[in-house]
């Protein structure tokens, strides 16, 4: 396991976004060139060792059908803290490229967590409850900081590390 998952937010039009999956809401971006278009800087929001009532779903603790998220909703956190593409750096001709994503499916998942979030708490094991404060703190920023990137046309990027 990682030792914090942190969200950041990029402009979608930057030089830096140099391919789009889009039915998967996927963007490719060469990490080199577009750190210069962050944007709401301030707004980043870090998880320290990932989101556990992501992983209370998909460890079929709770029902994803209950709370009307479909696996595939989930597939940014799969992509993000996965073993292999954790940190979404690939090198390409010498360049660190990443994957980011469309805003607009995260907060639609992230909206419906906090509103379940107290449901999805009973299926925690005990050391797993003290995580529940920090997202509780922590879930909305997240929601406020996808919801200015969808405004504003931008793409998010998870970083696990």
């Amino acid at each position: 396991m990682g030792v914090y998952l942190s969200f950041s937010a990029y402009k979608k039009d930057s030089k830096g976004i140099t391919g789009h999956v889009r039915p998967l809401g996927l963007y490719e971006a060469n990490l080199d060139l577009i750190e210069a278009d962050k944007v709401f800087s301030a707004d980043a929001v870090t998880f320290y060792s990932g989101i556990n009532c992501i992983d209370v779903l998909l460890n079929a603790r709770t029902n994803l059908w209950d709370l009307e998220i479909m696996e595939e909703d989930l597939r940014f956190y799969k992509l993000a803290t996965n073993y292999f593409s954790g940190n979404g750096l690939k090198t390409i001709d010498s360049e660190s490229h990443g994957v980011m994503f469309d805003p607009l499916p995260i907060l639609r998942v992230i909206s419906t967590l906090i509103r379940h979030l107290d449901s999805i708490k009973s299926s925690y094991v005990a050391y797993e409850v003290l995580s529940y404060e920090e997202e509780k703190r922590l879930l909305p920023l997240l929601q406020s900081l996808l919801q200015k990137s969808v405004d504003s046309g931008a793409v998010v990027y998870c970083v696990w590390a």
